[in-house]
């Protein structure tokens, strides 16, 4: 008879087949939240690659995971602490500690020695899963560390840096921190292993020594040599400080045990209680359940517990689009990888998460497959950020100069101080961003020289240490990393990176002031353009008719929160003497705030500007809202050379104040006045009141502009 360990744990899960004492078969797998599909491939293969046979062998489950599985297979679900704690009793007898660490929990075991056995202490992190394999999984990626280098980075002889390990995000600024100062990535992984070490023996031990023998289990404590060599110095460490007598003729590191089967403890754990079961116990009934599960059971479990989705079937939603169906409005597309007549006419959906650190996408086509998808983050390092805020702003520019001639002919209310002014066009108003994004980009490069130095000058910058060949020294390292040197190497100075911070302050003016526009217009009683509202985006839980301009929104908050970051940097540069950490934390905090929260912003007003949706009809509407007032400045003009200007102002004030106070017609007044009539006909007054005919230059200046935004690219590029 074969019996069966099953460990189905938060992102992995592990199985071991026994019979007779003898190992046939294991596996350990990540299970992609996939845990049932995970469970069911493992039991297929048992049956076919060492005979696991239905209703003759025996299952027994733990883990997480494994609580709704177990009944399905026919096992027995065993708390996971006892099945590790009954492989440890069985494999290790000797150990008194054990540091079992997985992907989204850590626990500690304390094995006490009595007269009827050993007596154990357990103890488990309780709140967030810093310090488990997630934990630094996460970390590891943010650095750019591939597994495979993550399993074989040293901890031992690098200098180590401060990371928090109680939570994931406060390691992620951390470590953003240490990459912005230039901290190489293998001190970063190994201050990461140093931080997960002091996690466990700080809050998991309770004030308990863990004395000799001890055993380090789970994924990564068996994968990452690193953090396997801080275990073991700190763990000697503690023993010499606490005086705890070793087994004489043993080594440290001969009482540190990782086992080649770490990973499998709760597995054989589960085997060594389940021997002792009674026969009938946990046979193994298949898989026809867990097969059930998957493909009905899951599906009518959560309709159960769920509410009732919008569509229950296809002639559901056949129904649903016949009756709310649409055309889609004109849409601007932008696609510069290839030209418009060579991408295939079929509609894909995409959908965008821009956070605070990173940047996530994918492309789904109607048929739900996935197409593209991308994950990026903040790189922590403000060369590599003003990098990718300058490669933001050129796409921005590029989406721009496509709008502004697409717009540069769309005649739309100019509006001033709130008012209808004069006529405009939408190419108009792109070329206006377009105008100071320029601006922006001309700051950003004449300020680099200014911004990226290189400080080698001493605690004090001095160059005490390095004597007269300190600025030679300086200057080279300058020259290997691409960046200028400092003339006066002080801590001191700030102001190069307070200037980044009040560009970054410019940049989300102008930014800020695009959300801010684009938002008006799009309220329902303008309706001139709307920002990319996805199909199926839900603006209301309670009114469904809501299609609200979030992305133009976030872009707002986002400006403003970089604009409140100016006076903190111009603060900070109040250093005290040589150098103040004070100020430096205050400035190292708003460069890291600032840096990401832009980068944040712009992957919005990209994603605006490719997708903005113009309504021409609505524009010439609104045009027509004053019934012709909006073009009292050409009749003025066109009168006044008669009349003289300021005579010819009072004329059509009377007859445009008459027009607002009493509703009547601006035409039908001009027309009975004589002071008009005299020199202006119907049909010239008529023709004076187009405002299509009065929008200047506004066409010319959107497509210069146009111009201009597309040489600026080709020029950085």
């Amino acid at each position: 008879m074969k019996l069966i360990g099953m460990d189905v744990g938060s992102t992995t899960a592990k199985a071991v087949v026994v019979e007779d004492g003898r190992s046939l078969w294991r596996d350990y797998k990540r299970h992609n939240t996939k845990q049932a599909e995970m469970v069911l491939e493992f039991l297929g293969r048992m049956e076919k690659e060492c005979g696991v046979s239905p209703h003759e062998d025996r299952i027994f489950f733990t883990g997480s995971g494994a609580g709704f599985l177990a009944p399905l297979a026919g096992g027995k679900l065993i708390q996971e602490v006892v099945a590790v704690a009954a492989a440890v009793e069985k494999l290790y007898p000797d150990v008194r500690f054990v540091s079992e660490i997985g992907g989204e929990d850590m626990k500690t075991v304390f094995f006490t020695p009595t007269q009827n056995g050993a007596s154990k202490q357990v103890y488990m992190q309780s709140a967030c899963s810093g310090g488990t394999g997630t934990f630094i999984e996460k970390t590891a990626r943010k650095l750019e560390v591939v597994p495979e280098r993550l399993a074989k980075m040293n901890y031992n002889g690098l200098d180590l840096h401060k990371i928090s390990s109680k939570c994931g995000i406060f390691a992620e600024t951390d470590a953003n921190t240490l990459v912005k100062s230039g901290v190489p990535v293998e001190e970063i992984i190994a201050s990461l292993y140093e931080a997960v070490v002091y996690q466990n023996l700080a809050t998991l031990t309770k004030g308990n020594t863990p004395v000799p023998e001890v055993l380090l289990l789970g994924g990564p404590n068996t994968f990452f040599a690193g953090l396997q060599q801080a275990w073991r110095y700190h763990l000697n460490k503690l023993w010499k400080e606490r005086r705890v007598t070793l087994p004489e003729g043993k080594r440290p590191e001969e009482l540190i045990h990782v086992p080649e089967d770490a990973v499998y403890f709760a597995c054989l754990g589960c085997i060594e209680i389940g021997q002792h079961e009674a026969p009938e116990v946990a046979v193994y009934q298949g898989t026809e359940k867990l097969r059930w599960w998957i493909d009905v059971g899951q599906h009518e479990q959560k309709a159960k517990e769920g509410s009732r989705g919008l569509l229950t079937d296809e002639a559901d939603f056949r129904a649903f689009m016949a009756k709310y169906a649409r055309p889609a409005p004109t849409t601007l597309t932008m696609e510069p990888s290839a030209p418009q007549a060579t991408h295939a006419a079929h509609p894909v959906f995409i959908g965008c998460d821009f956070g605070s650190t990173t940047a996530k996408a994918v492309i789904m086509s109607r048929e739900r497959d996935l197409l593209f998808s991308c994950y990026a983050m903040s790189k922590g390092n403000p060369i590599e950020d003003a990098k990718t805020i300058l490669r933001q702003i050129r796409e921005a520019l590029a989406a721009m100069a496509d709008l502004a001639e697409r717009g540069a002919d769309m005649a739309l209310p100019g509006r001033t101080h709130g008012q209808h002014a004069v006529p405009a066009t939408f190419g108009f108003k792109v070329a206006v961003w377009i105008d100071e994004l320029l601006r922006h980009v001309e700051r950003f490069e004449q300020a680099a020289p200014r911004l990226f130095v290189a400080m080698l000058g001493g605690g004090a910058g001095t160059f005490a240490s390095l004597g007269t060949q300190g600025p030679a020294v300086q200057a080279g390292i300058a020259r290997h990393l691409d960046l200028a040197d400092m003339g006066i190497p002080s801590r001191a100075i700030g102001d190069h990176l307070a200037e980044n911070i009040c560009l970054l302050g410019l940049l989300a003016a102008t930014c800020g002031k695009i959300g801010r526009e684009i938002f008006t217009l799009m309220k329902t009683e303008f309706g001139e353009v709307e920002e990319p509202v996805p199909a199926g985006t839900v603006g209301s839980s309670t009114m469904p008719q809501k299609r609200n301009p979030k992305l133009c929104q976030d872009i707002i908050a986002a400006a403003a929160e970089i604009r409140s970051i100016v006076p903190l940097a111009l603060e900070s540069m109040y250093t005290e003497h040589e150098a103040d950490r004070t100020t430096s934390l205050i400035m190292d905090d708003a460069e890291a705030r600032a840096c990401i929260t832009t980068g944040d912003m712009l992957a919005r007003v990209v994603t605006v500007m490719r997708g903005l949706t113009l309504h021409p009809q609505r524009m010439r509407a609104n045009l027509d809202l004053s019934g012709g007032l909006i073009m009292a400045e050409a009749v003025m003009l066109s009168l006044g050379k008669t009349l003289g200007r300021q005579h010819a102002h009072d004329v059509v004030y009377d007859a445009a104040q008459a027009a607002a106070v009493e509703g009547k017609s601006f035409s039908e007044l001009l027309a009975a006045d004589r002071r008009v009539a005299e020199h202006l006909d119907a049909k010239a007054i008529a023709a004076l009141l187009d405002p299509t005919a009065y929008t200047g230059l506004c066409a010319t200046m959107a497509r210069q502009a146009a111009g201009r935004a597309r040489a600026a690219i080709a020029r950085s590029k």
